[in-house]
């Protein structure tokens, strides 16, 4: 279906630190674009701006580019999308937290970002969306088409995978001075991450017993006072590395080197971070519920958020010697394996015929 050749804008330009994701999601997925359909010409559109300069310019200079380019389609990869412009617009939603959980961002961004999300939304031609979970959240809350809805899953890139290099993993252990078996969480520490959930049950854990690590891997993101609070404790202090930004590079060998992986976020739209830990064989506990635990299947320890009790449970069975945790770690690159860039590629493509198709 996409072998038609078509000149399709690619818009991406989230900063890496800003929006690690979505960064991720738009190297990833233009690299596999142009290795399995080479059929078409993408024409990047990308822009590195934050905040009021990314808003002016994608509603102003954006379309202007978009006419002057004369695409055939136009896949923006995260909103907001511009408002005007002749080419039919694919957009990617990664998640719908804006409307279901306004709560986790900062009051500015859902004042000025829900309007743009709806109008992104009904300017598309086609949507992408990363999991069910998101699909189904993006029909009810913005009462689409379900024709126009196509869920593509995100994959994790080639290089996580197990790092069997020692040198290297001493290499990463001491640059971040972490001692390996800890328990890694990573992403933005904001507050649908659930972090102080998960502090918590680290403590009963270690209260059992288990004296490993806590490692932070992640930007500071907002309102963290309580995660700082409980991070704060004299008893906890000695015990927890908070690493900032980490490099693309030593992720693997971070998640290699974990005893485990806690993802217990309250609402996600697909969980990369999830998959990047499977792929390395890393025994993950994430979230019961969602796209999380869609995503994680039966190759990692699903358990209620918001119980930290049910938590420190999982994270027991991951963490300690025994058979769940050496099922966990054959499981998990069986299950990362089932997601790939080039699958979503050419799934990707096939959306952008569908869009200027529906345009013709």
């Amino acid at each position: 279906m996409s072998g038609a050749s078509l000149r399709v804008g690619y818009v991406a330009g989230w900063p890496p630190r800003r929006a690690p994701g979505l960064a991720r999601y738009a190297t990833e997925l233009l690299a596999a674009l142009r290795s399995t359909t080479p059929q078409h010409e993408l024409v990047e559109l990308s822009l590195d701006r934050t905040g009021a300069a990314r808003l002016a310019w994608t509603q102003s200079v954006l379309p202007w580019r978009v006419r002057r380019a004369y695409l055939d389609v136009c896949h923006v990869t995260s909103y907001p999308t511009p408002v005007v412009g002749r080419a039919p617009i694919v957009l990617t939603l990664h998640d719908l937290s804006l409307l279901r959980e306004p709560g986790t961002h900062p009051r500015r961004r859902v004042a000025a970002m829900t309007p743009l999300l709806r109008m992104a939304a009904l300017r598309a031609t086609a949507i992408i969306v990363p999991s069910r979970a998101t699909r189904d959240d993006a029909e009810r809350l913005l009462h689409l088409d379900p024709a126009c809805v196509h869920v593509i899953p995100e994959a994790a890139s080639p290089r996580f995978r197990r790092v069997t290099d020692q040198d290297a993993l001493v290499a990463i252990a001491l640059r971040h001075a972490v001692t390996p078996g800890y328990l890694l969480a990573l992403g933005t520490l904001e507050p649908r991450k659930n972090l102080p959930a998960l502090v918590d049950a680290w403590l009963q854990v270690r209260a059992r017993g288990w004296d490993g690590q806590l490692v932070l891997a992640g930007e500071d993101g907002w309102r963290n006072e309580r995660l700082d609070a409980r991070l704060a404790d004299p008893a906890v202090v000695p015990h927890v590395r908070r690493l900032g930004h980490v490099a693309d590079a030593d992720l693997p060998g971070l998640l290699t080197m974990a005893g485990a992986f806690g993802y217990p976020s309250l609402l996600e739209g697909f969980g990369l971070p999830v998959v990047e830990a499977l792929a390395c064989g890393t025994p993950t506990v994430t979230a019961d519920r969602g796209a999380t635990a869609e995503v994680a299947g039966d190759a990692a320890i699903l358990a209620d958020p918001m119980d930290v009790g049910a938590l420190a449970a999982a994270l027991e069975l991951a963490l300690m010697p025994g058979p769940e945790r050496d099922r966990l770690a054959l499981a998990g690159p069986l299950r990362a394996a089932r997601f790939d860039w080039d699958t979503a590629a050419r799934a990707t493509a096939d959306v952008y015929a569908l869009a200027a198709g529906a345009a013709a």
